[in-house]
């Protein structure tokens, strides 16, 4: 296990971040899906109690990263086909909610949106996938929008880094310019709610299209 943590080295000495680090870790595939947990080695990595790491693990079990079986102690979650079409319908549902709560005729919110297609800034498809959705959330300033999209982005990294072990592809990411550019042109009023709707439904579209090619 222990070659398996070298990435975590700048996350060793922030106070409270135990969890977040094995999140990380669990994020970026350092720890490979149904790998085992040692929780002793943890407490030495981190300088800190067992205790404190199963602690920690608690958290994360909670939030399906990580699962503890009787006798055997804990291990990485692995998600499935069922965990990604899950993950996608929740992540239409936030971006609707966003899009509902906020006004397209708003300039700074448009400008927002605007900058976060600026592709210089992110390396990876992947990336540009989560920046476009959480500035989305931020900009309906609603914090449980911004949270829950932050953790439903999180885990749909997860699973293109541990399962597909691809970057996600260019025709749903490319589809956000247009998604801004349709936005920009309808006005907030009896039948925005169905316009939004039929946007968010079809670029969604292509990212189960592509989860239902891998799985095929």
């Amino acid at each position: 296990m222990e070659e398996n943590l070298t990435g975590l080295n700048s996350y060793k000495r922030i106070p409270d971040s135990i969890d977040e680090s094995i999140r990380v870790a669990i994020i970026k595939g350092i720890l490979k899906p149904n790998s085992h947990i040692d929780d002793n080695y943890l407490a030495e990595y981190f300088a800190t109690s067992v205790s404190s790491v199963r602690s920690a693990l608690l958290l994360l079990e909670d939030d399906g990263y990580v699962t503890l079986k009787r006798g055997a102690g804990y291990s990485v979650s692995n998600l499935g086909y069922d965990d990604i079409l899950h993950l996608y319908q929740l992540s239409s549902i936030l971006m609707k909610a966003s899009l509902f709560s906020i006004s397209t005729s708003n300039e700074p919110v448009m400008i927002m949106l605007k900058e976060s297609l600026d592709a210089q800034s992110c390396p990876t498809n992947i990336d540009r996938d989560r920046k476009f959705h959480m500035t989305l959330a931020i900009a309906s300033r609603n914090s449980q929008y911004i949270r829950a999209t932050r953790n439903t982005y999180n885990k749909i990294e997860w699973w293109y880094k541990t399962v597909f072990q691809n970057d996600i592809g260019t025709n749903a990411v490319g589809d956000h310019r247009s998604i801004v550019e349709r936005l920009a042109k309808i006005e907030k009023n009896s039948d925005y709610k169905e316009k939004v709707n039929e946007i968010v439904d079809i670029h969604f579209e292509k990212h189960i299209k592509e989860i239902e090619n891998y799985y095929a």
